[in-house]
């Protein structure tokens, strides 16, 4: 009927509580987070279907700690297809999902993005007004000019972890009044660009917003800058599941820091040059005799279907046979290539530490080569003009 799970030994400290269908299934019903997770959200409740065979439901109610732009709870309805998408999801300002906020509304296709996001309208249920409450917040992308301010200082080559003891000294400064706190380097102001002083609501999406960005711990897989797209001026984690997609005040204005953001250079960059991403250079055997040919022979540099491969270094030192091995086996599987593996794209690609990792490859392969790295700045460069 019920289960909780615990974070220590003695069954003292509670994460969570689950309950389940009292029926032949015995299905996950419901879960209530001690603590609420990354998004805010502390309590989570479950259609009972075994979707896409994981033993559980999809979401069909969900209910905030706090409230955020006057939203607390959550209802989610889904598309009667063979996809199941999320369909439409409504947002109350209550816990009893009564007092409807604003109504979403999402398109049935591989996107799955909001495509109506009106103000609250009336909403009427055999005559009876239920719902006349326009909804006074601005939207993400409204925000996100006068957040441009909040956080400075943001290192992206070596992201900010925000750690508990973080948190709470961000929420001592501001509940004591200050202007701002320092950690590690990065500054949080408590003013926004327009003059006001950031609300509870938007200090809280800050926090979240740090605890979760690219390349920290906290990241989950689809996280990541170089997925972001901006459809009609909204702006989305492209990868991210249905309801996850669009990304807040804190998220856009990080993500317009990173996309000006100088990229550091490569000890390996100026090894390969003139790589069209557009139109991947696929390495073949008699290449390879080439590339291997030249070096043998003392030369300089090879050109293969307009792509450069210099044998010299940034630092002047010519290459090692195994630096020269590692150079021919990048470019045999890099993305959009025929020998590229599913999981090798550059935008799952995260940084944590300063190390570079392929997010969704198998355990023992993540971490990233010289070459590949020097390959990922390039294409970030060029993804961002």
């Amino acid at each position: 009927q019920t289960k909780n799970s615990y974070s220590d030994v003695n069954f003292t400290t509670l994460v969570a509580t689950y309950t389940y269908t009292n029926d032949v299934n015995n299905r996950l019903s419901s879960k209530t987070l001690a603590t609420p997770d990354a998004l805010g959200m502390s309590y989570y409740h479950y259609l009972n279907e075994n979707w896409n065979n994981q033993g559980y439901g999809r979401v069909d109610q969900s209910k905030r700690s706090t409230a955020l732009d006057g939203e607390l709870s959550f209802t989610c309805a889904y598309y009667l297809d063979s996809t199941g998408r999320l369909q439409g999801k409504k947002s109350y300002s209550d816990a009893n999902f009564t007092t409807l906020v604003a109504t979403y509304t999402y398109t049935n296709d591989a996107s799955n993005l909001i495509y109506v996001k009106p103000a609250v309208q009336k909403e009427q249920q055999a005559g009876v007004v239920t719902a006349n409450i326009v909804k006074s917040a601005q939207t993400p992308e409204q925000q996100a000019p006068f957040l441009s301010s909040v956080i400075t200082n943001y290192n992206f080559q070596n992201p900010y972890i925000l750690s508990a003891p973080d948190v709470n000294a961000i929420n001592y400064a501001y509940a004591r009044g200050g202007n701002s706190v320092v950690l590690s380097g990065v500054t949080i102001n408590f003013t926004k660009q327009d003059g006001k002083r950031l609300t509870a609501d938007e200090l809280s999406m800050v926090i979240n917003s740090l605890k979760t960005m690219p390349g920290t711990q906290g990241a989950v897989y689809w996280k990541t800058w170089e997925s972001v797209q901006v459809v009609n001026g909204q702006y989305y984690w492209t990868n991210a599941p249905s309801g996850q997609r669009q990304m807040n005040a804190v998220d856009i204005q990080l993500y317009l820091k990173w996309k000006s953001a100088p990229v550091a250079p490569s000890p390996y960059s100026s090894v390969i040059t003139n790589y069209n991403f557009q139109n991947p250079y696929i390495l073949s055997a008699p290449d390879v005799n080439a590339i291997n040919y030249a070096y043998a022979r003392g030369g300089n540099s090879v050109v293969l279907s307009g792509v450069t491969i210099n044998f010299t270094k940034q630092d002047g030192k010519r290459l090692t046979a195994d630096e020269l091995s590692m150079v021919i086996n990048s470019l045999k599987t890099m993305p959009g290539t025929q020998g590229a593996v599913y999981w090798k794209t550059w935008e799952s690609v995260q940084v944590v530490n300063g190390q570079y990792y392929w997010t969704n490859a198998p355990s023992g392969q993540r971490q990233m080569n010289a070459v590949d790295i020097q390959l990922y700045l390039k294409w970030k460069s060029a993804v961002k003009k």
